[in-house]
């Protein structure tokens, strides 16, 4: 296969797309590879002849040289040819236009009824309910009667201190599972919620992306050690870091779904614009992941009897339209008291129950598992099955 200019050039703008869209920065990109910043611009260019440092770029990556080189060539379709890297900047429009290029829109039911669903809980950065949206989603969804595994990615382990009991021994963690290849049905704990295992997190996860560069296809491993566990389970969520690293990528290469938490500040809505397309990038079936769909963007952590849930809808409505779940999650006054506590907030929180008990059955609406008219699923907490 020549290795022309034309060719480098194309390969160039690949790399530096994949490693932009995963925050992976020049500098970072040349210490890993050992290059002056010079040659990491040259070989994102296309400017360098010799296909060495592309080949090890791509390696550290998780590509192969030849398959961005067959991607020009009119073979597997090269990363940039459906949408480009939406920077920071990026203005509302782009992210628009982006949106409607990739026809990614509401859930589509697509999904067979009750097969696995898999659900990725991405977040732009912490403070943005990830990982209280992925304990008490799980938490309603087992308690409506469905068989549910959450993942635990994020190496602060929220969610495993969260959900397991005190005396739990933990003994393979999803950290054993993405860095050695662990079979994940041996991690799988029995949480504190009757139907929700937990595949518990390490804080060694924090460093599984530097200890595995380099490897060929790191992403799509955990999409093949999962794929044995869609038969164990109704639904598996991830919770994942607030980055945009090595981990969600990894879910979403994974997933079926995507959910982005969000509370209802200016900046955070608005940091939405810049995220919402890169999350949406590894959707692009000529490359990633061909089933990946936008489930909704929930919003969070808003006060009771103010306006200020209807504006962040109405607003979001108009950026993001049809991608908005109906349902919202208040604040609770019993947040910050039990926040950790082996226990469900709204367990204790009534009215919180009911926002969550909403967003589940939003979910079940739009995976398929439930029609819309159907008589209320969540009755299976009293005993019933959905």
């Amino acid at each position: 296969m020549e290795f022309g200019p034309e060719t480098r050039a194309r390969v160039g703008q690949s790399l530096k797309f994949s490693a932009q869209s995963r925050d992976i920065s020049q500098k970072e990109l040349s210490e890993a590879l050992e290059l002056s910043s010079s040659t990491i611009s040259k070989i994102w260019s296309g400017a360098l002849k010799k296909p060495t440092h592309y080949k090890a770029m791509a390696s550290w990556l998780g590509f192969e040289l030849a398959e961005l080189i067959r991607g020009e060539e009119g073979g597997e379709a090269d990363v940039n040819t459906k949408l480009e890297h939406p920077e920071e900047g990026a203005s509302e429009q782009d992210a628009t236009n982006i949106i409607e290029l990739e026809s990614l829109t509401f859930a589509q039911n697509t999904s067979p009824a009750r097969t696995c669903q898999i659900i990725t809980i991405a977040a732009r950065k912490g403070g943005a309910t990830k990982t209280t949206t992925s304990v008490h989603l799980s938490g309603a969804l087992a308690t409506a009667g469905y068989k549910v595994l959450l993942v635990d990615l994020d190496g602060q382990c929220d969610s495993t201190e969260w959900l397991l009991p005190i005396e739990a021994q933990i003994q393979t963690t999803a950290d054993d599972v993405l860095r050695n290849g662990a079979d994940p049905r041996e991690g799988l704990m029995e949480s504190i919620i009757d139907g929700l295992d937990i595949l518990p997190a390490a804080p060694q996860l924090d460093t599984v992306e530097a200890a595995m560069a380099g490897q060929w296809g790191m992403e799509r491993r955990l999409a093949d050690l999962i794929s044995p566990l869609r038969q164990m389970y109704d639904f598996i969520l991830f919770d994942c870091p607030a980055a945009m690293d090595f981990r969600i990528v990894s879910a979403l290469m994974t997933s079926d779904w995507v959910i982005i938490p969000t509370t209802a500040s200016t900046l955070d809505l608005k940091g939405l614009i810049s995220f919402i397309p890169r999350v949406l990038h590894y959707a692009d079936p000529a490359r990633f992941n061909s089933n990946l769909q936008f489930l909704g963007i929930l919003i969070s952590r808003v006060k009771r009897n103010t306006l200020i849930a209807r504006e962040a809808r109405e607003w979001l409505g108009d950026e993001f339209d049809g991608l908005v779940f109906d349902n919202v999650i208040h604040e609770s006054t019993r947040y910050q008291e039990l926040a950790g506590f082996q226990s469900l907030i709204y367990d204790h929180d009534p009215e919180w129950a009911a926002d969550y008990e909403g967003v589940a059955r939003e979910i079940l609406e739009r995976v398929g598992f439930i029609d819309a008219n159907e008589e209320d699923a969540l009755l299976a907490a009293n005993g019933g099955q959905p």
